[in-house]
């Protein structure tokens, strides 16, 4: 439909308001906090409405920004989220995230992120913003800009979330659902993985230990050999490693 409803507080009577021309759907509506709402719809340009007297204006992006951010097929929105700073995010079905400051009225494509299909966005209490997809659970880091991503291996329910099905708690837990059921989690909880550095120990060839030799193998301890030389016939071999994590 290219029609929203709107309902006055204490009347029972819808109001009809058509938003756009030709056949179109509107997926969500923003309420945002200076009293506008954002509306999106399919393969339509964005706009703000005036709550009070539902007068609507066109969110114009450049160009630029515009080709920055829909890379692929067309603009579908599925979800926005404004966060304690006024920032807007919008997620959209195969164009990935997309940071829309309403100050400057510039839009960027958000990178890093485990699926191009956004299924919801959440705030933690802690201002980092959190992205479920139809492929993994994602954590923008706002202080650092990093992106983390998570997965049904690193402890959630499953990997695929549905659109705009997610909360936040009063106690700071964060809640997606998903096909799997609900993945619910306090953000503060959750420990970041560490890039720790490996250190390759011990080569052998048909089970048996390689020491470092003069055209052998390895020339130098493996840790710091640049190559290793087999045979042929030395077609079994395995190498062994360790995590050096000291924290």
């Amino acid at each position: 439909t290219n029609t929203l409803y709107c309902v006055t507080p204490g009347e029972k009577k819808l109001y009809p308001r058509q938003v756009y021309n030709g056949y179109t759907f509107i997926p969500s509506l923003l309420p945002l906090r200076n009293g506008r709402i954002m509306i999106a719809a399919f393969n339509q340009k964005m706009l703000l409405m005036n709550a009070a007297n539902r007068q609507t204006n066109e969110i114009t992006i450049s160009t630029e920004d515009r080709k920055a951010c829909i890379r692929r097929s067309t603009f579908i929105q599925v979800k926005a989220f404004e966060d304690t700073n006024g920032i807007v995010w919008i997620g959209t079905v195969s164009n990935g995230l997309i940071k829309y400051t309403p100050k400057t009225n510039r839009a960027e494509h958000v990178a890093g992120i485990s699926c191009s299909d956004i299924s919801s966005i959440e705030e933690d209490n802690q201002g980092n913003i959190w992205i479920s997809t139809l492929k993994g659970l994602n954590k923008l880091d706002i202080s650092t800009g990093k992106m983390t991503s998570f997965y049904k291996t690193d402890g959630l329910g499953g990997d695929e979330f549905n659109d705009r099905a997610s909360c936040r708690m009063p106690d700071g837990q964060l809640v997606f659902g998903g096909l799997h059921g609900l993945t619910y989690f306090n953000p503060i909880d959750i420990s970041m993985r560490k890039q720790i550095p490996l250190y390759l120990q011990d080569l052998k060839v048909h089970n048996l230990l390689v020491r470092p030799r003069d055209d052998g193998e390895i020339e130098t301890t493996l840790d710091s050999c640049k190559r290793i030389v087999l045979d042929y016939n030395e077609n079994s071999f395995s190498l062994s490693y360790c995590a050096l994590d000291y924290s």
